[in-house]
């Protein structure tokens, strides 16, 4: 080959490369101009936002938005503090976008008097903000576990439970799951198991290389006893031999009660017990226009168990009522012995009694006095209200005795003062004081005597050995 074949072939190889380089950069250049004008969709920037504003600057993205509470004080009320997933994810990469809102913290003590409290949303939440919010509702930190989430980032709550907002007693435990991150090795999808009944459910997992975890149950009218709540939710990845807790819908359970007595009730009082054992008044038979019936009868029977908010029939009927009891008064005799007739008598009528006197037998003695009675002291009343006595009686009366001496000594003292002008002195002693003693009803014998004798004269002192005479003096000048 000749010298200038060798440098035409040159030059060709030399043209070639360059043709090629040329067409490389131009194939580059296309596609970046390609690029530029495709726009990939990325999520925005709206830390910082209010709720309102987020919500309009995310509604592109045409993706559920779920709103959670943030107790802080780094933001106003109102303003999102954080989100998930970060600023410039593209959009087809995400599910959902999770927005925390800050609501301020609390800086009282919560009042002492419920004895339950609220579970705070612990979703998204680090370690740190997990204690915070719980101590703040009075709850302690229960089971920590970490597993794969292709929904929140690493380090932050994905799951807890109880759940948020349900109403626990004050010192539960909450335990949260942490997020591991994105699923990596040996994932598998999540299948649906909501609808299905509990044991159906687990032969479905069992054949994704998953299991069955905590079944919760609801209680809920109408409900068939079928899964209407699972997490992990349905497609979502999880690891081989990860668990997937369900929620279980079951009907109310039968509740009994016992019925209560209503024997006696009227038909107010037995509503009222029956409402207070959560049952109703049924049918209500017998004599139900009187106010006066009370309840006599009942179906269902005291006693018997039967279902919540039944009826119980009742009859009525007017109680007959029982002859009043006779009231018997039984009055004890008074004692009359040893009394004069007249204070008898009194103490008879102030116990209304009557004194009947039978027999009067004349004694040597002062004063009348009553030896005897029928019935005697203490004994109840015979019915007739009467009491015979019998009387000793003096053979002659006292007071006449007394009047008929005294006036004697008078006429002779007044006849011997005139004639002789001589003043009597009596040497006989001072009589003591007489004591009038009364057991109620004592009347006093008066005897009045005069007796005249000159301003010059001593003294005269009359005595009498009757105990009932009242001396009175009446002196008069002239």
């Amino acid at each position: 080959m000749s010298f200038s074949r060798l440098i035409a072939a040159a030059v060709s190889a030399a043209c070639l490369v360059s043709v090629g380089q040329a067409l490389a950069v131009a194939q580059v250049a296309r596609s970046r101009a390609r690029a530029a004008t495709q726009i990939v969709p990325t999520i925005p920037y709206v830390v910082g936002k209010t709720i309102d504003s987020a919500k309009a600057a995310l509604a592109f993205v045409h993706r559920p938005i779920v709103q959670r509470d943030s107790t802080t004080n780094a933001q106003l009320r109102g303003r999102v503090v954080a989100q998930l997933p970060d600023s410039g994810t593209p959009v087809a990469r995400t599910r959902t976008v999770t927005l925390w809102v800050a609501v301020p913290a609390s800086t009282t003590i919560p009042p002492q008097t419920r004895r339950d409290t609220l579970v705070p949303n612990l979703y998204g939440y680090t370690p740190d903000s997990v204690r915070a919010a719980l101590a703040s509702r009075r709850l302690r930190p229960g089971g920590v576990f970490r597993d794969s989430s292709d929904q929140m980032r690493r380090g932050r709550v994905f799951r807890q439970d109880p759940k948020a907002d349900t109403r626990v007693p004050l010192g539960q435990t909450v335990d949260v799951w942490y997020s591991l991150g994105p699923h990596t090795i040996d994932t598998v999808r999540v299948p649906k198991i909501e609808g299905y009944l509990a044991g159906e459910a687990g032969a479905i997992l069992s054949d994704r290389s998953l299991k069955l975890g905590r079944v919760d149950t609801v209680y809920r009218g109408g409900a068939d006893g079928k899964i209407e709540h699972q997490e992990p939710q349905p497609t979502a990845l999880a690891h081989k031999n990860d668990a997937v807790d369900a929620t279980v819908a079951l009907p109310p359970p039968v509740r009994r009660t016992v019925v209560p007595d209503l024997s006696g009730k009227t038909p107010a009082e037995a509503r009222r017990l029956l409402r207070a054992d959560s049952l109703v008044l049924g049918t209500e038979r017998g004599t139900t226009g009187d106010t006066a019936a009370r309840v006599d009868e009942q179906n269902p029977h005291p006693g018997d168990t039967i279902v919540f908010y039944s009826s119980v029939d009742i009859h009525l009927a007017t109680p007959i009522k029982p002859p009043e009891p006779k009231v018997v008064v039984v009055r004890r005799v008074p004692k009359l012995t040893d009394r004069r007739e007249a204070d008898a008598r009194v103490v008879a009528a102030r116990d209304s009694f009557t004194m009947r006197v039978g027999n009067r037998h004349r004694r040597i003695r002062l004063t009348e006095v009553v030896v005897s009675q029928t019935p005697g002291a203490g004994e109840a009343d015979r019915g007739d209200a009467g009491i015979d006595v019998d009387l000793d009686i003096p053979v002659v009366p006292p007071p006449v005795v007394i009047v008929f001496g005294l006036v004697g000594v008078t006429e002779e003292t007044i006849r011997r003062l005139r004639r002789k002008r001589i003043a009597l002195i009596d040497e006989t002693p001072a009589p003591d004081p007489p004591i009038v003693t009364s057991d109620g009803g004592d009347r006093l014998i008066r005897s009045t005597v005069e007796i005249e004798y000159d301003m010059d004269a001593p003294t005269w002192k009359v005595q009498s050995s009757s105990s009932t005479l009242i001396k009175s003096e009446k002196v008069h000048h002239g």
